[in-house]
């Protein structure tokens, strides 16, 4: 990997929440040349004048092509790529609009964003909990599906699109799932890069304004960074981990000081 951008991190939805808490952790105790990935850029201008340290804002908004090849096309080589942004269930959008953002625009922003990771490099998407929690209420077909290792996008694709979502709590569990499983194909088509998904807890963040999450942004970077950063097994390529950076099934849901998952299905507790 070529030492400009051994240390170069771009994180869409950096400018507030979980990803302005880690733009600031990767600038002031990581070293990285961090790329603040904004859909709005005086937003995204303001929130890194709140930090006090170095980043760099680019507009990046995930339901634009032609923003996300401007981003792609401005920041060179990157050693990781944190696919932060997304929608939630605070936002009022309906079931359509959170699987664009949060499972399509990530995916578009993956692809434009492949040709800036060398080998060795980290695709982070920042899942949930919501994805375990609603593959836990679907049939026994849809939990190994959600599961397989040899999953396609061609795949997740027709099952988004044949669940036809129109709730939007549904929804969010369905983009987080599907997101998952595009790491898992990620993995298997790039080995070369190293990529993950992560749930970061239930963090108090727009997402889930209203909700009772309690826990500061900050809290939700650990999986993010231990992703990145982390002595990772070279086989933990595809895997979900948890908001304690413990390896951990994508089915049933793990919680924090659970045994830690072997790679294995089916997996109890």
């Amino acid at each position: 990997m070529s030492s400009s951008s051994s240390r170069s991190v771009f994180v869409t939805g950096g400018n507030s929440g979980i990803g302005l808490a880690l733009c600031k952790q990767l600038a002031t105790e990581d070293g990285c040349r961090v790329f603040m990935g904004s859909r709005s850029l005086e937003r995204g201008r303001a929130a890194a004048a709140s930090l006090g340290c170095d980043v760099e804002v680019v507009q990046c908004d995930l339901n634009s092509a032609e923003s996300i090849r401007k981003a792609a096309g401005s920041v060179g080589k990157v050693f990781g790529l944190v696919n932060n942004a997304g929608c939630g269930l605070a936002h009022g959008l309906s079931a359509a609009e959170i699987i664009e953002t949060n499972y399509y625009g990530t995916v578009a922003v993956t692809d434009a964003f492949l040709p800036l990771l060398d080998e060795g490099s980290h695709v982070v998407h920042v899942g949930s909990g919501a994805g375990p929690m609603w593959l836990a209420k679907q049939s026994e077909e849809t939990k190994a599906f959600f599961t397989k290792p040899d999953v396609t996008p061609e795949e997740i694709d027709g099952f988004v699109k044949n669940a036809k979502c129109v709730d939007p709590w549904e929804a969010y569990g369905l983009s987080k799932a599907a997101l998952a499983a595009h790491a898992t194909w990620l993995s298997k088509a790039h080995p070369h890069i190293i990529s993950n998904t992560i749930t970061p807890g239930f963090i108090d963040t727009a997402i889930v304004k209203g909700f009772g999450a309690t826990k500061p942004p900050e809290e939700g970077t650990v999986s993010i960074r231990h992703c990145l950063f982390g002595e990772l097994p070279r086989d933990h390529n595809g895997w979900f981990y948890g908001s304690d950076a413990k390896p951990s099934p994508f089915y049933p849901l793990r919680n924090p000081g659970d045994p830690v998952f072997t790679g294995s299905y089916p997996w109890s507790k």
